[in-house]
């Protein structure tokens, strides 16, 4: 079982891993688009991260152009380069459990 739990508060995304630790898979959260360097496996083999972060548009506001976010008119995605960040979890075939977690960041 994997699971994306989109929250705001990080306290909230570590409060439900440490609940579901040894009950699924992974658990990572997204919602605030900034990865976070916390990677772990759980003491009961649950896989963590708080925030993956985002695939998009480095020099954006979530992908849209800057000036339009302030406006706050989210019309046209900013075409500049871009970035992809995530993480990869290793599971175990025999238990399901995460057996490893490791940030990803591509530009």
């Amino acid at each position: 079982t994997l699971l994306d739990f989109h929250a705001e508060a990080t306290s909230e995304k570590l409060a439900m891993a440490y609940y579901l630790d040894g009950r699924v898979s992974a658990i990572w959260g997204t919602h605030t688009h900034v990865p976070t360097a916390d990677e772990e496996v759980f003491p009961k083999g649950t896989g963590y991260l708080t925030d993956l972060g985002m695939t998009g548009a480095v020099r954006s506001v979530l992908g849209i152009k800057p000036e339009q976010s302030v406006e706050g008119r989210y019309r046209e995605p900013e075409k500049s380069a871009g970035k992809m960040q995530g993480a990869i979890f290793t599971l175990d075939d025999a238990t399901g459990l995460c057996v490893g977690v490791e940030r990803v960041d591509v530009r």
